[in-house]
């Protein structure tokens, strides 16, 4: 268990759940929830992810939060959007300063590039997506690329209540793919990525 104050510059790390803290676990990092999925077999052979937290060492919550649960969201939605969108993506070249570590992945012709996101609910909110707009704009300006899809992975959608892509301009922000308000029966969302199909063709 563990509490992190500045984006994980301040963490404290407990053995005890006495009072309401955050977790390393597998099902802090949905692993429960990628293993009911039929949809996602191939993608967890093919990458071998591990479904289960096999070994006694710990890792800390910066690599929890910043590196494992990124590397998951990166193959999880590089999988789902070549196989529903029936598109290539290719990894940004870690040589040119101006992609590497500012998306994760492009179209071959660099028309558009994805960023894939573990967000939790709160993060995703409407609220927040402004922030994650202008980031994604500035980033865009400064490679002079033309549309960003940013992507979250997973989002519990409460009943009666619409989700769906927002477009400004040449970003659109997808709040989820996958709808885990069920964790023992999550769901892919088609519309979503019908909706990613056509944002990236539309050139």
């Amino acid at each position: 268990y563990y509490t992190q104050t500045e984006d994980y510059k301040d963490v404290e790390i407990f053995f005890n759940d006495s009072f309401k803290k955050m977790i390393v676990s597998k099902e802090a990092v949905k692993l429960d929830i990628i293993g009911n999925m039929q949809e996602l077999d191939e993608c967890v052979k093919i990458n071998n992810i591990c479904l289960d937290f096999k070994y006694d060492s710990l890792m800390t919550p910066i690599a929890f939060n910043n590196l494992y649960k990124g590397a998951l969201g990166e193959v999880i939605g590089k999988f789902l959007v070549e196989k529903y969108c029936h598109t290539e993506i290719f990894p940004l070249n870690i040589n040119s300063g101006d992609e590497y570590e500012r998306f994760d992945y492009k179209l071959e012709d660099n028309s558009v590039y994805f960023d894939f996101k573990y967000y939790s609910q709160q993060t995703i909110e409407i609220q927040n997506q402004k922030e994650l707009r202008d980031k994604a704009k500035y980033k865009l300006m400064n490679m002079q690329a033309n549309k960003a899809v940013i992507i979250n992975i997973f989002a519990e959608v409460p009943n009666g209540k619409s989700r769906k892509p927002t477009v400004s301009e040449n970003i659109m922000i997808v709040p989820f793919l996958i709808d885990i308000t069920k964790r023992e029966n999550p769901i892919l969302d088609i519309r979503m990525m019908q909706a990613i199909k056509e944002f990236i063709n539309d050139n």
